[in-house]
């Protein structure tokens, strides 16, 4: 909320930048869910990496996060 609070172009914008970072906040978290079990259920279903394709897709998207938050700009 920080980053965002901070990445507002002007004052009057934030209540427009913190209204679509929660409507993509509740988005991702309904999503997320259904793309893991559907993502584990594939693996499975095709072997994919023996079965164990989920877990490195998600190790993936970890590391991906991890570098991006690296990424944002200090004070």
């Amino acid at each position: 909320m920080v980053i965002l609070t901070e990445g507002a172009p002007t004052r009057s914008s934030l209540g427009s930048v913190n209204g679509l970072a929660q409507a993509v906040g509740s988005i991702s978290r309904s999503l997320g869910p259904s793309f893991a079990s559907s993502m584990f259920a594939l693996s499975l279903q095709r072997q994919l990496a023996g079965g164990d394709a989920v877990y490195y897709i998600m190790m993936v998207i970890v590391a991906m996060g991890i570098r991006f938050a690296f990424m944002l700009p200090g004070n």
